[in-house]
C-alpha cells in the first residue's frame, strides 16, 4: 500500500487506512481524485461505508485532527482524569512515579510535588490535607497536557507497561522518540467482581492480555516489549509453559502479536497508579470475550468432515464425566480425569482439555482415519492430532492405527535380519565344502568355484557350458585328487537343484544342502570369496588376461597362510559384530502367521516392495519360511524376506483398550516406594559411631 501511494501528495497510509488532506476544499479533492484514479488502476476497491470525505475533524492513530491541529484524544487522558485521591503511602509512591516519568515536561515540577513527597516519609504521618489536594489535581492537570503526550511514530519500537492491583488493572503505551520516552497513551478499568477472586498471578496476566487488545491498534504487527512486576509472567507466556485451562486460554488470545515479557521491579511500574487509582465503577466484558474466544477455539478444534453437532450428540457416552466436571466430583473409575481437572471445561456440552476436544469413544476411530490422510506416518499424525483433539491414550492407538494400515505396510521398512547362524566348523579339512558360479564374464566364460569350510582354500575352474553333468564332470576330477566331502553347500542353480547332481550326492554318501532362494548370505563363505576374486579379475579386465591373472590369484593366495583357519574364536567374534551392526533380533514370524512378501524384482519405482495380497506361512525351519500365496503358489524365503501382515480395522469400533488397562484404571491410585538403592556416600566408610 505504501509503494503504491508513496509520490502522491497529501496522502498519508497505516496499514490498510488512507488519509487524504489539503489546505484547502479544492486542494483535498484533487488529491483524492488521484489516490482514487490510483486505486482504479491498480484494481483495489474500497468500502463506502467506511469512508468519511470532506471532514473539519477526524480521530486517526489515537489523535484529534483539525483546524486547531493536532491533540490527543479525551479517551487518552480520561483514565487521568478520574484518578481517586491516594489514600496510603504505597499509593501516593506510585502516583509520584508515574509523575517523575513526565518530570522533565512539567516546569516547577519540584515545587508542585513537594507538598506530596512529604507524606512518603517514614517519620511522617499519612494526613491528606487541602495542601496535599491542590497539588495531586495540578499534576493531575499537568500529565493531561498535550505536551506530556507523545504521538506514536511508526518506526519507533514501542513498550508496554501493564499492572494489576487487587480491584483494577492499568496500562501505559510508552515509545522511545528523540532519544527519551514519551508516554503515548493511559488505559485503566476496574476488576469485576468475578475477576477480583483470581489469584494475583491470574490478574497480572489479565493485565497483559487487556493491555494488548487495549493498544491493539498500535502494536499489532511490529515486534514489542511488555513490562511487568510480576516475574512468574516471563515463564507463563514462554513457549514451554503449561498453565492452567484460563490462563491458558489468554496465552492463545496473544498468539497474533508478536511481543517480548520483561520483568522490572514494581518500584520503576509506572502503571501502577492506574491500577490503584482507577474507578472501580468501571465495568468490563472481558469476561464475555473470554467465553467468546473459547467457543471459537472448540469450533476451529473440529476435525475436518466432522461437525461440532455430531460430536455434542456422541458425547452423551461421556455424561458421568461431563458430571464430575459440573460437580467437581470425580469418582475411583476417573481418577485419570482428576489429576487434570483444572484443565478441563464445557462448552455446549463438549468436553475440552484446553483448546483440544476430547473425542468420545465411538468417533475415535474415525478421527483416526481422518488425521491419517495422505498416509502420513506415525510423528506427522500425532503432530496433527495434538493441536486439536485429545484422549487418554491417543498416542497408543495412533501408532497401532499406522502399524495396520495396508498401504503403509507396503512400503514399510523391512524386519531387521534375524542373528547370524553360524555353520558349525567340520572336525577337518575338506569335510564339507560350498560351491557357487561366478557370473559369465568376456561372454560365456564362467567361475566354478569349490571352497573347504575349515581350510578356507579353494578350487576354481573355467567352464563354458554349466550343465548338472559339466558341473558333475569337474566335481570328480577335484575329488579324485583331494577325495569326497561330507556336505555340500550350494544355491538354488538348476544344476544343484536337478535330479541328476542329488543322484551323484546319493550314490557317494555326500549330504547336500540347498540355500533359501533369494537369500546369498546363506552360503556366505563362498559369496565372500567370489567378491574377493571378482576384485582382481577386474584389475586385469584392463590389460585383456584375465585368465592368466586368475591364475596368479591363486597361486598368491595358496601360498599364503590364511589367519582364520581353523579358528572358532573368529567365527564368534564376527558374528557378534555382524549382529549388533544389523541390530539383528529373532523373527516373530510362526506358522498360520498372515505375512507380506518381498518382491523379488521391482521394475518400476512406483512399485511397493512387498507384494499387495498377503500369504499364509505354511512351515519354518530355522531362518527358512514356506509361504503359500493368494493363488496356490508354495514359496520358500528367509524371514527377512518376509514381514508379519496386520489387518486393517473395520467400521466405526473404537480402538478398545487393554485388559491391563482396564485393570489399571479400575484401581485405586496407590503410593509407591522407588526400588532405587540407596548407598552411603564414600567418605562415610571410616566412620565408627
Amino acid at each position: 500500500m505504501e509503494q503504491l501511494a508513496e509520490d502522491l501528495h497529501g496522502v498519508q497510509i497505516y496499514v490498510d487506512d488512507f488519509l487524504v488532506h489539503g489546505k484547502t476544499l479544492e486542494d483535498h479533492n484533487r488529491n483524492l481524485l488521484e489516490l482514487l484514479k490510483r486505486l482504479e488502476n491498480s484494481g483495489i476497491t474500497v468500502n463506502k461505508d467506511k469512508c468519511k470525505i470532506a471532514q473539519k475533524k477526524l480521530e486517526f492513530m489515537g489523535h484529534e485532527i483539525g483546524e486547531e491541529g493536532v491533540r490527543p484524544l479525551r479517551s487518552r487522558i480520561e483514565t487521568i482524569k478520574s484518578f481517586r485521591a491516594p489514600k496510603i503511602k504505597t499509593e501516593l509512591s506510585s502516583f509520584l512515579s508515574l509523575v517523575g516519568f513526565c518530570s522533565k515536561f512539567i516546569p516547577e515540577y519540584s515545587a508542585f510535588t513537594a507538598p506530596l513527597r512529604k507524606l512518603i516519609r517514614k517519620d511522617v504521618q499519612f494526613q491528606w490535607r487541602r495542601e496535599q489536594s491542590k497539588a495531586f489535581e495540578r499534576l493531575k492537570g499537568e500529565l493531561m497536557k498535550s505536551k506530556t503526550l507523545g504521538f506514536f511514530n511508526l518506526r519507533c519500537k514501542s513498550t508496554i507497561i501493564a499492572d494489576a492491583s487487587p480491584y483494577g488493572l492499568g496500562a501505559v503505551l510508552v515509545q522511545m522518540q528523540n532519544g527519551g520516552e514519551k508516554i503515548i497513551e493511559y488505559a485503566s478499568r476496574a476488576l469485576t467482581d468475578a475477576e477480583k477472586k483470581y489469584s494475583q498471578t491470574e490478574k497480572e496476566a489479565l493485565s497483559l492480555v487487556w493491555s494488548c487488545e487495549r493498544f491493539r491498534l498500535y502494536v499489532y504487527g511490529p515486534e514489542f516489549d511488555i513490562i511487568t512486576d510480576h516475574k512468574p509472567l516471563e515463564f507463563i507466556f514462554s513457549p514451554r509453559s503449561k498453565p492452567c485451562a484460563r490462563v491458558e486460554r489468554w496465552v492463545m488470545r496473544l498468539m497474533g502479536y508478536n511481543f517480548n515479557v520483561i520483568y522490572q521491579p514494581g518500584k520503576k511500574n509506572i502503571a501502577d497508579p492506574l491500577s490503584r487509582l482507577t474507578d472501580t465503577n468501571t465495568k468490563s466484558n472481558i469476561a464475555d470475550d473470554d467465553e467468546h474466544h473459547v467457543r471459537w477455539v472448540a469450533k476451529e478444534a473440529v476435525p475436518y468432515s466432522m461437525s461440532i453437532e455430531e460430536i455434542r450428540e456422541k458425547s452423551t457416552e461421556m455424561q458421568d464425566l461431563r458430571d464430575a466436571i459440573r460437580e467437581d466430583k470425580y469418582p475411583v473409575r476417573l481418577w485419570k480425569y482428576e489429576l487434570i481437572k483444572t484443565q478441563l471445561c464445557i462448552i455446549d456440552d463438549v468436553v475440552l482439555r484446553g483448546t483440544r476436544i476430547l473425542i468420545p469413544p465411538s468417533l475415535r476411530q474415525r478421527v483416526l482415519k481422518l488425521a491419517h490422510e495422505g498416509h502420513q506416518g506415525i510423528v506427522k499424525m500425532k503432530q496433527r492430532l495434538r493441536t486439536k483433539v485429545w484422549w487418554f491414550g491417543m498416542e497408543k492407538d495412533v501408532e497401532t492405527f499406522c502399524k495396520h494400515c495396508h498401504g503403509c505396510q507396503l512400503v514399510s521398512a523391512a524386519q531387521p535380519p534375524e542373528p547370524l547362524t553360524m555353520t558349525r566348523l567340520p572336525g577337518g579339512p575338506w569335510k564339507m565344502v560350498a560351491m557357487d558360479f561366478l557370473e559369465p564374464l568376456q561372454g560365456d566364460t564362467n567361475i566354478f568355484l569349490v571352497i573347504d569350510y575349515y581350510s578356507r582354500f579353494y578350487e576354481a575352474r573355467v567352464m563354458k557350458s554349466i550343465t548338472a553333468q559339466k558341473t558333475i564332470e569337474e566335481l570328480e576330477e577335484i575329488f579324485s585328487r583331494f577325495g569326497l566331502p561330507e556336505h555340500i553347500t550350494a544355491d538354488n542353480g538348476t544344476q544343484f537343484t536337478s535330479t541328476e547332481f542329488r543322484d551323484y550326492c546319493l550314490q557317494n554318501g555326500i549330504t547336500l544342502r540347498i540355500n533359501t532362494p533369494k537369500w546369498p548370505q546363506a552360503n556366505g563363505e563362498v559369496e565372500r570369496q567370489n567378491k574377493s576374486l571378482l576384485k582382481r579379475l577386474r584389475i586385469a579386465q584392463a590389460s585383456g588376461e584375465i585368465i592368466r591373472a586368475l591364475r596368479q590369484y591363486l597361486f598368491a593366495y595358496h601360498n599364503t597362510p590364511h589367519c582364520v583357519t581353523g579358528s572358532i574364536s573368529h567365527k564368534e567374534a564376527s558374528k557378534s559384530y555382524a549382529d549388533a551392526h544389523r541390530r539383528s533380533r529373532p523373527s516373530e514370524v510362526q506358522i498360520g502367521d498372515e505375512v507380506l512378501l518381498r518382491r523379488d524384482v521391482i521394475s518400476d519405482k512406483l512399485e511397493t516392495p512387498y507384494l499387495p495380497q498377503p500369504g499364509r506361512v505354511t512351515n519354518k525351519l530355522g531362518n527358512s519360511v514356506t509361504i503359500e500365496t493368494p493363488d496356490g503358489r508354495k514359496v520358500h524365503r528367509n524371514t527377512p524376506r518376509v514381514k508379519p501382515y496386520n489387518k486393517e480395522r473395520e467400521g466405526e469400533n473404537p480402538i478398545q483398550p487393554s485388559v491391563e488397562d482396564i485393570q489399571q484404571e479400575r484401581q485405586e491410585p496407590t503410593e509407591r516406594r522407588s526400588a532405587r538403592q540407596r548407598q552411603p556416600p564414600p567418605w562415610t566408610k571410616d566412620f565408627v559411631c
